[in-house]
């Protein structure tokens, strides 16, 4: 993997402390690096989460487990919005 500069992600990392909820998403750090998990796994054991490789995050998130769509849940979309 290439690294990348960019002040704004910069920026943005240099914020996070111990950890930091965005959305639904708990990112720790960790080390040098970070985890990330769903917000409601904060105290669950890592032994009983699964690894989920960042190429895979996109589809994780935009799929459930059966492979249906999960589309965007903002106040907008409920609203039928645009």
């Amino acid at each position: 993997m290439t690294a990348v500069t960019n002040p704004a992600l910069q920026a943005f990392v240099g914020q996070i402390g111990p950890e930091m909820v965005l959305t639904q998403v708990l990112i720790l750090k960790r080390g040098a690096g970070f985890e990330l998990r769903h917000l409601s796994d904060r105290e669950v054991g890592a032994q009983l989460l699964r690894a989920v490789a960042i190429a895979r995050l996109r589809e994780l998130a935009q799929f459930n487990d059966a492979g249906v769509f999960r589309p965007l849940r903002s106040p907008h979309w409920h609203r039928g919005g645009i």
